[in-house]
């Protein structure tokens, strides 16, 4: 995985918690190695279907690994890549990130730098994996502008970002509970992109069939 992602993957590298991941993967892989060579059941009814599982990039490249074992030597492991897919998945986004470059989304933020609303917007969006801060010179593939109400941008300047620009008015006085909404409505934005991206995956390969 760490090939194919390069720098768009990173694992935390907590001790403790990769013992845990490691703990887990390898019971749950020496199960189906066991177990399922001697089992007549389809273990794949006992999940129900997701279909953004089928197209989320880390449940995919998780299914292509283990589906491409070799069938001789581990029976048990390719019968069920599905069912090791869909278990890692469950577990694997809490300390693996895969995101990859053109699913960031890039921020502006455009509030007076002399006012230390801006240093404490800046540090907190910055904690989100999914966000890039942009410089205030950039407008193109601008994704989400958030500005005081005191720094609106100029009819003019509107025209210089992509049509679909979300606006985001912030408030200097703002509070802890206001810091905590910014940062649920960024993470809001960037799942409607992974969706609309889904939803684009789904109709192409529509026009293919």
């Amino acid at each position: 995985m760490k090939e194919h992602y390069n720098d768009d993957m990173a694992v935390y590298h907590n001790q403790r918690t990769l013992k845990h991941i490691m703990t887990y993967v390898t019971r749950d892989i020496v199960f189906y190695y066991i177990m399922a060579p001697y089992s007549l059941m389809h273990l794949d009814t006992m999940y129900d279907t997701n279909p953004e599982d089928t197209y989320t990039d880390l449940y995919k490249d998780i299914y292509t690994f283990f589906s491409n074992v070799d069938q001789n030597e581990f029976p048990g492991i390719y019968n069920a890549a599905e069912l090791i897919s869909r278990n890692l998945y469950q577990i694997l986004p809490s300390y693996i990130s895969t995101i990859r470059a053109e699913d960031i989304i890039k921020v502006k933020v455009l509030i007076d730098p002399g006012n230390q609303a801006s240093e404490v917007v800046l540090r907190n969006i910055s904690t989100l994996k999914f966000v890039e801060i942009v410089p205030n010179d950039a407008f193109e593939d601008v994704d989400v502008l958030i500005t005081s109400l005191d720094v609106l941008p100029l009819d003019i300047e509107k025209k210089k970002y992509p049509s679909n620009l979300k606006v985001i008015s912030w408030d200097i006085s703002s509070m802890r509970p206001d810091y905590i909404w910014l940062l649920i409505q960024l993470n809001q934005i960037y799942v409607q992109k992974m969706k609309a991206k889904i939803e684009n995956s789904k109709k192409k390969k529509l026009f293919k069939a």
